[in-house]
């Protein structure tokens, strides 16, 4: 699983890679390498190419709120909806309206353990 970011002018694009194999241990991998808008259509181009199964487009978020793991392996938690409410020094301030949470582990169900379904439940109720 690739997380590309970018500045907020679209200048300068980061990609994070998430070993989905693992689940017993978060596995991340950050490229160092900062990359333009054309390196990264590109980049993405060539490893569709080289991926058998294709790429699939998950979601498009503000920001990442972090990692969480419940029994079945790790979640990752995204700002899927903000709004701008204030500017304190000309820095921008944002209310999370909404968030989205996308396991990372390869099993892809929650149905693994009876408890799974019910954590994710209470963490979004």
């Amino acid at each position: 699983m690739y997380l590309i970011s970018s500045t907020e002018d679209e200048s300068i694009y980061r990609i994070l890679k998430i070993d989905r194999t693992n689940t017993k241990e978060l596995s991340l991998i950050e490229d160092e390498t900062r990359y333009t808008k054309a390196q990264i259509n590109d980049l993405l181009k060539m490893m569709e190419m080289g991926n058998q199964s294709g790429f699939h487009f998950l979601a498009q978020s503000s920001g990442l709120l972090g990692f969480i793991r419940f029994l079945s392996g790790y979640y990752m938690l995204l700002i899927s909806k903000k709004s701008e409410v204030a500017i304190i020094g000309g820095h921008k301030i944002y209310h999370i309206e909404d968030t989205l949470m996308i396991p990372i582990h390869n099993k892809g169900d929650i149905q693994g353990h009876p408890d799974e379904a019910r954590f994710v439940f209470y963490l979004f109720n």
